[in-house]
């Protein structure tokens, strides 16, 4: 078993054949607690899948609003944001980022 980094401040334990990387963890220190960032905006994704357009239209504008509004003024949100897709793009399959990479998807 294998600590390998999530996104920016959360960690994964998983088996040794994953190909990610080992990580070291973070040493906590004394007396400082660790609090991982969560973003302001997820209180929107509920409403995104609303059955109601209207509602669901609102929330998306929200979303994506609040979203860009944090990442352009908050440092946590847009180092999380970026370990997001870092992490979504190792998670590919080979195939898929060849693909992207050709531009045939």
């Amino acid at each position: 078993m294998k600590w390998v980094l999530k996104h920016y401040g959360t960690y994964k334990l998983v088996e040794d054949s994953d190909p990610r990387p080992e990580v070291k963890l973070p040493d906590k220190g004394m007396g400082k607690i660790f609090t991982p960032y969560s973003p302001s905006w997820k209180k929107h994704e509920k409403n995104i899948w609303h059955e109601d357009t209207k509602t669901s239209r609102e929330a998306t504008d929200k979303f994506i609003e609040e979203r860009e509004h944090e990442i352009k003024t908050d440092p946590k949100a847009a180092r999380w944001e970026k370990s997001r897709k870092a992490t979504w793009e190792k998670d590919k399959p080979a195939w898929r980022k060849w693909a992207t990479k050709k531009g045939i998807i």
